[in-house]
């Protein structure tokens, strides 16, 4: 006895749908989880629970613009300063425009300077 040809198409669709919404689930998660604000550093402030200090001179803007108070314009004013020169200390970023002692208090924690030996993979 052949089958229902309409059960068969129906049974079609249910697979293509169920698959459909696997993939799209799976790529919410995965989109979710390599998101670089939220893995830059504990939203707490407390320098105990950051999970990886940030170098500025090698730190992409949108991990900048993840940390306390900073914002897409200061992260990216951050990497536009550092191509013309490297900061040396934490102190440094005081040079860019809109960072104060007081953000700066906020960020230290949050930041660190490699030598440049360790920020180019130990070459």
């Amino acid at each position: 006895m052949p089958p229902d040809l309409p059960a068969v198409a129906c049974l079609q669709n249910a697979w293509r749908l169920s698959l459909i919404s696997i993939v799209f689930l799976a790529t919410v998660v995965m989109a979710r989880s390599g998101r670089p604000h939220e893995m830059a550093a504990q939203p707490t402030g407390s320098p105990a629970r950051v999970a990886a200090r940030l170098d500025p001179n090698t730190a992409p803007w949108w991990e900048l613009a993840a940390l306390p108070r900073m914002g897409e314009s200061m992260g990216r004013r951050i990497v536009a300063h550092r191509a013309t020169q490297r900061f040396q200390t934490i102190d440094d970023i005081d040079q860019i425009s809109g960072i104060g002692p007081a953000l700066l208090s906020q960020l230290r924690p949050y930041l660190a300077i490699m030598p440049v030996h360790e920020a180019n993979g130990g070459h």
